[in-house]
C-alpha cells in the first residue's frame, strides 16, 4: 500500500519491511508481529503487548521474515486492568485537568498564539466519539497517572492509545477526504502521551509521531506550507480555526509576535538558514581539506551574516516581548529556593508561549555559537571578525538568560518565591515545563556552556519529571548527551506543532 499524500519525497511503502523478533517468542515457538523500525514511516506502529515494555532485555539484533499483509494490521493489546475507578465524572475532570495544564489562552493575540488554544474549540467540533476527543482522554489519564503515581490509570490509558493507533492509522492514510487538522492534532496530542508516559525501560516512541505530523503538513493537502529539508518546520499559514470553517491566517511563521510576522524576520527562517551553514561547520571540522580556500571564506561570510542576525532577532521583538525583571538571588538565597533556581536574576514574560519562543532561540543560538567557536578554535580567522572571547560572552549571556526563566516557565509566577525552609516549589502549569524541555536538555549537553550550568539544568530536568509529570524529562535529565539527536529535535517538533490551531 502506498501512501502518496505523506510523502516528502517518493512513495512510503509498508509493505516488504523487516520486523525484528522478540526473545520472549522465538523461545515460545510462534511467530511474532515484531515491530517496525523504519524511518521512512509516517507512524510507527507497535504491535506488542503492554509486557514486552516491562521487559527490554529481548534482542533487537534478530530479524524475521517480511511480512505479507499489505494492510500491516496492529493487533489487539490485552487490556491488563481494572478499571472501577473509571467513570464520567473522573474522565471529564482528568480531561479538563488536561486542558487547563497543557494549554495557554492568548490574552492578546496580536502578541501571542498560545499554545493548544484551539483544542477546546476543535473538540466542540468534532465530537465526543472523535479520534481527537480519545486522544485527549489518553494523554488526559497518562498526565493524571504520573502526577498521583497511579500505575493502573497509567495501563489504562497505554490500553486506549494501543486501541486508538488501529483506526487512527487508516484515518492517516486516507487523510485526503478528512479534514486534515483533527488528525494533526490527534497526531500531536499521541505524540505528547509518548513524551509524558516515558519511563527508562520505554523510552518512548514519539518520533513516530513527529514523522507523522511531518508527513501531514508537507502533504498536497495541506494548508501549510513547509519547509520540510531542514528538518524543521517554518508555517507560512498558521490555521486559525472557526467553528464553521477553517481558514488561512496572512502569518509568516510561528515563532515571533503575530503582530511583527510581516515586518520582522521570524525564528523560523534564521533557524531554516542555520541549518545548511551548520552543516558545512561540521565538515570543515571532520575533513578540513576537503573545503578549499574560496568555500572556506564563503563559509565565513555566512557565519558571519548569521551571527549578527540572531543578535538582531533579539533587538527587533516588541517592548511587550521583553523580558521583565522579578529580582535577584545570590547564591545563599538560590540554593535554600530549590533546586531550580541560579544565582542571579529572575525574569517573567507576556506569556509562556513568549518564554517558550525566547529559550527556543537561546537554544538555537547556543547550538550554533557552540559550532562557530569549535571552528574559530581550529581555524582562526585572519581578520578576526568573530573574536572567541566575544562568541563565549554572548554564550554565558544566553545560558543565563536561560536560567533566569525557568523559575516563570515551571511555576508560573511574576513574583519572587516565598520564602521556605526546604525549597518546596509549588508546580505551575506542566505546559511550562513541557515548553522548556528540549532548550534545557541542549543546553546541558554544550561544552561551551559551564559544567555548573550544565548540572543545574538536568537538575530542572529532573524537577520536572518529579513534578509535573512529563515522564520524558526524567530520561532527558539522566542521560541528554547519550540520546540521539533526532530523538530531541523530533520531540520539538511536536512540541512547537502544538501552536498550530488557535481560536478565533
Amino acid at each position: 500500500m502506498h501512501m502518496r499524500p505523506f510523502a516528502t519525497s517518493g512513495h512510503l511503502r509498508l509493505t516488504s519491511i523487516m520486523y525484528k523478533v522478540c526473545n520472549r517468542c522465538r523461545k515460545a515457538n510462534r511467530t511474532c508481529r515484531g515491530y517496525k523500525d523504519e524511518t521512512d514511516l509516517i507512524f510507527r506502529h507497535h504491535r506488542h503487548g503492554l509486557d514486552h515494555f516491562r521487559d527490554h532485555s529481548d534482542s533487537q539484533d534478530e530479524q524475521g521474515p517480511p511480512s505479507d499483509d499489505p494492510k500491516t494490521h496492529i493487533p489487539s493489546v490485552a487490556h491488563y486492568t481494572t478499571a472501577d475507578w473509571r467513570n464520567a465524572t473522573f474522565e471529564r475532570e482528568a480531561r479538563e485537568q488536561f486542558l487547563l495544564d497543557y494549554s495557554v489562552i492568548s490574552s492578546d493575540r496580536s502578541l501571542s498564539r498560545g499554545y493548544l488554544e484551539g483544542l477546546r474549540q476543535l473538540l466542540v467540533y468534532c465530537g465526543p466519539s472523535s479520534e481527537l476527543s480519545q486522544a485527549v482522554t489518553i494523554v488526559s489519564f497518562a498526565s493524571y497517572a504520573n502526577k498521583h503515581s497511579r500505575p493502573e490509570i497509567s495501563a489504562e490509558a497505554k490500553y486506549l492509545y494501543f486501541q486508538l493507533l488501529q483506526s487512527f492509522q487508516r484515518t492517516i492514510s486516507n487523510v485526503a477526504t478528512s479534514n486534515i487538522v483533527e488528525p494533526l492534532l490527534t497526531a500531536v496530542l499521541l505524540g505528547l502521551y509518548e513524551i509524558i508516559s516515558t519511563t527508562e525501560a520505554y523510552p518512548s516512541a514519539h518520533s513516530a509521531h513527529s514523522k507523522g505530523v511531518s508527513a501531514i503538513l508537507t502533504s498536497e493537502h495541506s494548508p501549510f506550507d513547509i519547509f520540510a529539508g531542514a528538518k524543521l518546520f517554518q508555517m507560512s499559514n498558521p490555521l486559525r480555526l472557526d467553528p464553521a470553517r477553517l481558514e488561512n491566517s496572512r502569518n509568516h511563521g510561528i515563532l515571533c509576535a503575530p503582530l511583527l510576522a510581516d515586518s520582522v524576520q521570524s525564528l523560523d527562517s534564521i533557524m531554516v538558514r542555520t541549518r545548511p551553514i551548520a552543516a558545512r561547520m561540521q565538515q570543515l571540522i571532520k575533513s578540513p581539506t576537503d573545503m578549499t580556500a574560496e568555500e572556506l571564506g564563503q563559509l565565513r561570510e555566512d557565519m558571519i551574516l548569521l551571527v549578527r542576525d540572531y543578535a538582531q532577532w533579539a533587538e527587533n521583538q516588541p517592548p511587550e516581548w521583553s523580558p521583565k525583571l522579578i529580582g535577584t538571588m545570590n547564591q545563599s538565597q538560590a540554593r535554600s529556593a530549590g533546586t531550580i533556581y541560579w544565582p542571579g536574576r529572575l525574569e517573567s514574560y507576556f506569556d509562556l508561549y513568549v518564554a517558550g519562543i525566547w529559550n527556543c532561540y537561546r537554544k538555537s543560538r547556543l547550538l550554533f555559537l557552540d559550532q562557530v567557536i569549535r571552528c574559530e578554535l581550529q581555524f582562526p580567522e585572519p581578520d578576526r571578525k568573530l573574536t572567541v572571547g566575544r562568541l563565549y560572552s554572548e554564550v554565558q549571556t544566553l545560558a543565563a538568560d536561560l536560567a533566569a526563566s525557568v523559575h516563570f516557565h515551571l511555576t508560573g509566577s511574576a513574583e519572587m518565591p516565598p520564602s521556605s525552609p526546604h525549597g518546596v516549589i509549588t508546580p505551575g502549569k506542566s505546559v511550562g515545563g513541557l515548553l522548556i524541555l528540549h532548550p534545557l536538555t541542549v543546553s546541558s549537553t554544550l561544552s561551551v556552556v559551564s559544567p555548573e550550568m550544565q548540572t543545574h539544568f538536568r537538575n530542572c530536568l529532573a524537577w520536572i519529571g518529579d513534578n509535573m509529570g512529563i515522564g520524558q524529562a526524567t530520561l532527558l535529565a539522566k542521560n541528554p548527551g547519550g540520546l540521539p539527536y533526532n530523538f530531541i529535535k523530533d520531540g520539538h517538533v511536536l512540541v512547537w506543532a502544538g501552536m498550530l490551531v488557535s481560536q478565533i
